[in-house]
């Protein structure tokens, strides 16, 4: 993300690597937002903006989702912020409200969309207009802005806001009036996406297949959660206290679909993000589901003595939780193949909160990359074993490098603009992207683009056979890697590969942008083999 801002900063555009459009950001609205603050306040780091923006929108959304739930709680009894208690119980809560990553908007948003749905919810029970204005179906439609996989909450909202709309002879104009609001800027920023970078999805969502089902991965994923904190305490702590809120307001029964209504959204999101298959990083893509699923109490009224034992319930699991519930494998991919992000990023730091690219040095300097110039000297090529799996350097054009890379994000930020990255995994590489995925690896990221692909669209042909880039172990093994080489050449001259780089090299131009806004339909279903010989006689 940050090597988008600063790509954006130095005019490349929106992009990962300057001169080739790949939309590398999962969440379009928190990738602009970055790019907008680092124009405004250029100061002050992209790093510290990420994380500020993040704390803000996790407090904004908690704030909003409170005010959401009090809004339609009946009268009498003491207030008592247990959903709100349980949320910030998690530590999984504490990491990504300041982790640099779309989290903490996720939560804003999910806040925000609870509080305009209460707004209407509340005022028409109480004789108001149930029209709903243009600021709720806007903030609603900002959903897959946010993150693709909220669209499902959109979803969820849109069918609310539709039984919200009047009956008569002006219901259809109203509710094309509110689906216009709803829908015009994710459907502008669509028609951007699809002629600027010549796809209907973000690159990100390409590579992790996002929208197949594994749901045994999911549940995997989804169990790791809720065994680690015990989760289904606060949750059947949940339903006792939407019941008894649904008891006692069931004669305003609009008002009491608030709370409902607000756990279903976390209910929808979870199943769908449980449906695709979670993902690596521990809890990560479970959280947005889980705290609309706990603001749905985020706030009740003790006014009996069920709501006053579940209450007491939730308090003595919040402290046990903030306490001593932790994931078991701090520093280690456990079985399935999950890892708790943080933990790994603090020993390999070596400080408590690494924030910046200098606090993260130690871990990025592997081997020893401070500069460029460290990496570039007189050869042609360098390649090396190290965490990041096998990194290849060729000197490219005009002093412009290439370095391929498994893991982009902090070397990535480091090497700059200059340094053209290949991301093996696909996430910000517009061929790699369009692999056909591993059945085995972490989830999400089981695409890996063999070196033969990025010897033969960056490296001269003569240089297919220097011994500093070909395996070292057999003149056999060192013939088929420049054989194989060949044949990713040929292959990359075949039309749909073509098709796919140009959609992402070519100049944009109006004609480019028409020819890849009609492509991005079939760019986006377009997958190959990794192996050349595989790829020869599926695309050529």
């Amino acid at each position: 993300m940050f090597r988008v801002v600063r790509n954006a900063h130095e005019g490349h555009g929106p992009v990962f690597n300057a001169g080739e459009r790949v939309e590398a950001v999962t969440s379009p609205l928190w990738g602009w937002l970055l790019i907008v603050l680092d124009f405004v306040v250029p100061s002050v780091p992209v790093e510290w903006l990420s994380v500020l923006l993040g704390l803000a929108g996790s407090v904004g959304g908690l704030v909003l989702v409170q005010r959401a739930v009090v809004r339609a709680l009946p009268s009498g009894g003491v207030l008592v912020p247990v959903g709100s208690l349980v949320i910030v119980a998690l530590p999984p809560f504490w990491d990504y409200a300041t982790s640099g990553l779309e989290t903490g908007l996720s939560f804003l948003w999910l806040g925000w969309c609870a509080d305009r749905v209460s707004v209407h919810l509340c005022r028409w029970d109480r004789g108001g207009s149930p029209v709903v204005d243009r600021s709720a179906a806007v903030v609603v439609g900002l959903g897959v802005l946010v993150r693709p996989d909220l669209a499902v909450v959109t979803l969820v909202l849109l069918g609310v806001l539709l039984w919200l709309q009047p009956a008569g002879a002006r219901s259809v104009r109203s509710v094309v009036q509110m689906l216009g609001w709803m829908f015009a800027l994710p459907v502008a920023y669509q028609v951007f996406r699809m002629g600027y970078y010549g796809l209907l999805v973000p690159n990100t969502a390409l590579a992790k297949e996002g929208s197949n089902l594994e749901l045994a991965r999911g549940w995997t994923y989804l169990s790791d959660l809720v065994q680690t904190y015990v989760l289904v305490v606060p949750v059947l702590v949940v339903a006792v206290l939407l019941v008894a809120g649904w008891q006692r307001s069931r004669a305003q029964r609009r008002v009491a679909l608030v709370g409902p209504t607000i756990a279903a959204m976390g209910i929808v999101h979870g199943t769908a993000i449980t449906l695709g298959g979670g993902d690596y990083m521990h809890a990560r893509l479970l959280l947005p589901a889980l705290f609309a699923l706990l603001g749905s109490v985020a706030v009740v009224r003790v006014a009996d003595v069920r709501v006053l034992a579940a209450v007491g319930v939730a308090v003595v699991w919040a402290a046990a939780c903030a306490i001593s519930m932790r994931w078991d494998d701090a520093l280690a991919f456990n079985a399935q193949g999950i890892v708790d992000a943080r933990p790994v990023d603090v020993a390999f730091a070596r400080t408590s909160n690494p924030v910046t690219l200098e606090d993260h040095a130690p871990l990025i300097r592997v081997p020893d990359i401070r500069t460029v110039d460290d990496l570039f000297v007189d050869d042609q090529w360098l390649a090396w074993e190290g965490w990041f799996r096998t990194v290849y350097l060729l000197p490219g054009e005009e002093g412009h490098p290439t370095a391929g890379l498994r893991a982009v994000g902090k070397v990535g930020y480091l090497l700059g603009p200059d340094v053209h990255i290949v991301d093996f995994g696909g996430l910000a590489d517009p061929l790699a992207s369009h692999l056909i995925q591993s059945p085995t690896g972490w989830t999400g990221h089981r695409k890996g683009l063999p070196e033969q692909w990025i010897v033969a669209r960056f490296a001269p042909p003569d240089q297919d056979d220097d011994p500093r880039a070909l395996p070292d172990d057999n003149p056999a093994a060192r013939e088929r890697a420049i054989a194989s080489r060949a044949v990713a050449r040929r292959v990359l001259e075949c039309g749909p590969i073509v098709d796919v780089l140009d959609a992402a090299a070519a100049p944009m131009s109006p004609s480019r942008f028409l020819e890849n806004f009609v492509g991005a339909p079939r760019r986006t279903l377009f997958r190959f083999p990794g192996d050349p010989y595989q790829a020869l006689g599926a695309v050529c």
